[in-house]
């Protein structure tokens, strides 16, 4: 899916008037919401591929 998005959210900068693609901008806060949280060693705190969340990765 290769579509334009653009909404007015000063988050990302974005001014809802078709003069910004903020697909990136989105897309990398998705990424960053739900990419699992790691523990000092390094495992997964949360198993996202479990019950606790029913997708592992949203894209647009």
């Amino acid at each position: 899916m290769d579509g334009v998005i653009n909404v007015k959210d000063p988050v990302f900068g974005a001014q809802g008037d078709d003069s910004t693609n903020d697909r990136e901008a989105i897309q990398a806060a998705i990424n960053e919401a739900t990419r699992p949280q790691l523990d000092a060693s390094g495992s997964p705190i949360l198993d996202i591929e479990g019950t606790q969340f029913p997708f592992t990765r949203m894209v647009l």
